[in-house]
């Protein structure tokens, strides 16, 4: 049986375009700007730890100061105050999460998150109840993304073994990067109005099998990869899949 695998900022709620807002205006603010590819690649999925790291790294080279020693402090706490005002599930998510329950395909999440983040932004939109007992964190293992090990910690404890009947949905280049490491079939979400031009391009470089910029898309290519996994060549659309798959078309 496959299991489908979420990260939760960004594919499950629209935190990481909150959060990426709020950062670079605090950044900019601080004196430290990235260009967006940048932004994208260095920190756009890590954990909290991660940001402060290569952020405060950052801040050092450029400009020979070490930032202010309440700069994170106060950026999470206006984060936290945005947050409560504007966080909504991604649209059409809660349609896939719906479908996956009515085919009993198991599902979890595996965010970068600490776990009583992940919960509380779960519950902040009514979908805490699809994940209880079936998420799991950077509180889990020793290296988070984009190390593959809270992709295979998940894998492990949802009871799966073959990392290639695991299907990753990931919105992020460290994300991706995470999923591909763990062998698994990562399906890039591309959309939102904050990515960059060119950003499904950047997922499918750095692993991602297929894209798409709706969750609708990505839940149809989810359910074929699945069929596929269940039923191999008799799988709905194979053949397409696989002349698609050799040309890595993004949609």
């Amino acid at each position: 049986m496959p299991l489908v695998l979420f990260d939760c900022d960004g594919v499950l709620v629209n935190t990481e375009e909150l959060a990426g807002r709020l950062s670079r205006q605090f950044l900019a603010q601080a004196g430290l700007t990235y260009q967006d590819d940048v932004f994208d690649q260095r920190l756009a999925g890590t954990s909290f730890g991660d940001f402060r790291l290569r952020v405060s790294q950052d801040f050092l080279k450029a400009t020979g100061q070490p930032i202010a020693a309440t700069f994170f402090e106060d950026m999470q706490n206006a984060y936290l105050q945005a947050e409560a005002q504007h966080i909504q599930p991604i649209a059409g998510v809660r349609d896939f999460i719906e479908a996956l329950v009515h085919a009993q395909i198991p599902f979890a999440v595996a965010s970068n998150s600490a776990r009583a983040n992940t919960e509380r932004k779960l519950g902040l939109v009514g979908l805490l109840g699809f994940f209880k007992g079936h998420i799991f964190s950077c509180d889990d293992v020793a290296q988070g993304k984009p190390a593959p090990d809270i992709y295979l910690h998940a894998m492990q404890a949802m009871g799966k073994t073959v990392p290639g009947n695991c299907v990753v949905i990931e919105d992020s280049p460290i994300g991706v990067t995470a999923g591909h490491a763990a062998g698994m079939y990562v399906i890039g979400y591309a959309g939102g109005a904050h990515r960059a031009s060119g950003y499904a391009g950047l997922l499918q470089r750095v692993g991602a099998c297929f894209t798409a910029h709706t969750m609708p898309g990505v839940a149809f290519e989810a359910f074929d990869q699945i069929d596929e996994v269940k039923f191999g060549m008799q799988g709905r659309n194979y053949a397409l899949r696989q002349q698609r798959k050799a040309t890595r078309q993004p949609n």
